[in-house]
């Protein structure tokens, strides 16, 4: 698994796997609570096997982009923006 470590509006970030699919990106708060309920989110992956990730991806059928939302016409120059 490949990391890039970088910053989000001056704070530090930590990126896993950058060049996947889906990366994952959080920042040092994030870090210490995933620290601190390791051993938790190690038992929810052993109960989970059927989700196991496949080569840095979601397995067929798995996570997918939500669909984008809908681009709303502009408004004409004389309607009030409320």
């Amino acid at each position: 698994m490949s990391t890039q470590r970088g910053s989000y509006e001056g704070k530090p970030t930590i990126e896993l796997e950058p060049q996947s699919k889906y990366p994952f990106k959080f920042g040092v708060f994030k870090a210490h609570m995933i620290l601190e309920n390791l051993e938790d989110i190690k038992a929810f992956c052993r109960d989970n096997p059927k989700q196991q990730r496949q080569g840095g991806n979601y397995p067929a059928g798995g996570r997918q982009r939500p669909a984008p939302a809908p681009q709303q016409p502009p408004l004409d120059d004389d309607t009030p923006p409320f």
